[in-house]
């Protein structure tokens, strides 16, 4: 059997409960509950010009995809406000010199 990623809430007497299709007395199951961000309201996201940027724009695309909560990934821009952080110049084609043969 392998990994099943599930999504679920506490009900209002505050016990998660799963449902979990498995034969019976065949697998054993290991359950590590993960406390889910809370999104980051639309309302409260910077502004971003995605065209200027097509690597940041594919990333916040995919964002969801690959397990980042929406709104996760625009939330951290400009979280930095040292001023002598300078971020690396980013490209979509690898550099010119680099062989994948």
């Amino acid at each position: 059997m392998g990994t099943i990623h599930l999504i679920a809430t506490a009900g209002a007497d505050g016990i998660l409960r799963l449902e979990v299709p498995a034969p019976a007395g065949v697998y054993d199951v290991s359950v590590s509950p993960l406390p889910s961000p809370k999104p980051v309201a639309p309302s409260r996201l910077p502004k971003i010009d995605l065209t200027k940027d097509p690597v940041l724009a594919e990333l916040i695309r995919t964002a969801p995809e690959r397990g980042w909560p929406v709104g996760f990934l625009e939330g951290l821009i400009g979280a930095c406000d040292d001023e002598t952080f300078v971020a690396p110049p980013r490209t979509i084609d690898p550099p010119d010199d680099v062989s994948f043969d």
